[in-house]
C-alpha cells in the first residue's frame, strides 16, 4: 500500500512538473513572438520613414527612434529627424512633415501623441504604441 501511494505521488509530481514546464515554454515563446513583432515594427517604421524623406527631397537626413518601455510592458517611440533644410520650412511644413512621419506609424493614436519641433533643424514626433501590433 505504501509502494503504490509513493509510485503515485512520485507520477502526479512528475505530471505537474511537465504541465508547469509546458506553459513556461509556452509563455516564453509568446514573449518572443510579441519581442519579433516589436522588432519588425520598427525594422520596418525607419525604412518607411527614410523613403519618405528621401523622396520628399530630404537625403540623408539622420533618423534617430528610441523606446521606452514601462515596468506594464507599454511602449512609447520617439522618432527625430535631423536635415539642415528643416530650418528652411516654415511651421505649417514642419507640421505637415511631422503628420507624415506619424501616420506612417500605422499604429492607434492615443491622446498623448506628442509632435513637437525640437530646434529649427531636428523634427520630433512620440507616439504610444499598444501591445497589439
Amino acid at each position: 500500500m505504501k509502494k503504490t501511494v509513493l509510485v503515485l505521488l512520485t507520477l502526479l509530481i512528475i505530471a505537474l512538473s511537465c504541465i508547469a514546464g509546458t506553459i513556461n515554454v509556452r509563455a516564453t515563446k509568446k514573449q518572443a513572438m510579441t519581442e519579433a513583432s516589436y522588432t519588425e515594427f520598427e525594422r520596418r517604421y525607419r525604412a518607411d520613414v527614410r523613403e519618405y524623406l528621401n523622396n520628399a527631397g530630404f537625403k540623408n537626413a539622420g533618423i534617430t527612434l528610441t523606446k521606452v518601455i514601462d515596468t506594464d510592458g507599454r511602449r512609447t517611440y520617439t522618432l527625430e529627424v535631423h536635415h539642415k533644410s528643416f530650418s528652411k520650412l516654415d511651421d505649417e511644413a514642419k507640421a505637415e512633415i511631422i503628420s507624415k512621419l506619424a501616420e506612417l506609424a500605422e499604429v492607434p493614436y492615443i491622446n498623448d501623441t506628442n509632435v513637437t519641433t525640437k530646434d529649427t533643424e531636428i523634427l520630433e514626433c512620440k507616439f504610444p504604441v499598444s501591445d497589439t501590433i
